[in-house]
């Protein structure tokens, strides 16, 4: 997309272009922000996409993404299984209230995070977190502003080899 904001709000930072160009194979990025929501988490939802698909231009296509809903079909119980699932996996689920007029207010359970799969290794990444001094359009709004750096994050974290560290201790047989 054509970025003509001022402070390029829509354009990836050098970190981020480079860490997508490192990518030496296909990269899975599942996004777990999908069914029936709020406006609000709509539009968290098509600001994600939106940089993922930046992510993906800038790693010349090793991103692949993937939009599901894993609450589809699911009852109460189940419902539960799943959110303590995810919240094991590391994403944490929030509820959105959705109050669309003065006589009905509707709750919903999300997921907005998503999981990465690079060669062997899988790493969760949570694009909402809720902050009670904030209203809601505010937390969403500081949310959409970090969706870059917690990408950027993610990918470091699936592209840095960690090399092992071998200590070796000599003494003179003291403990």
């Amino acid at each position: 997309r054509l970025d003509l904001t001022a402070e390029k709000r829509y354009t990836l930072s050098e970190t981020s272009i480079s860490l997508a160009g490192k990518l030496q194979e296909k990269l899975y990025f599942r996004l777990y922000l999908e069914g029936e929501m709020s406006p609000r988490f709509k539009r968290l939802k098509m600001e994600i996409r939106d940089l993922i698909l930046e992510f993906r231009e800038a790693s010349k296509g090793k991103i692949e993404l993937e939009i599901i809903n894993p609450f589809t079909n699911v009852g109460d119980k189940e419902m539960e299984e799943i959110l303590e699932s995810y919240a094991n996996k590391g994403i944490n689920p929030v509820r959105d209230v959705d109050k669309e007029n003065p006589d009905e207010t509707r709750i919903k359970y999300l997921l907005p995070g998503a999981q990465l799969f690079y060669k062997n290794q899988t790493v969760s990444v949570n694009f909402f977190d809720y902050d009670v001094g904030l209203d809601p359009e505010e937390n969403i709004s500081r949310a959409i502003d970090n969706i870059e750096y917690e990408v950027a994050n993610a990918l470091r974290l699936v592209t840095t080899e960690q090399k092992k560290r071998v200590v070796v201790a000599d003494g003179n047989g003291e403990m």
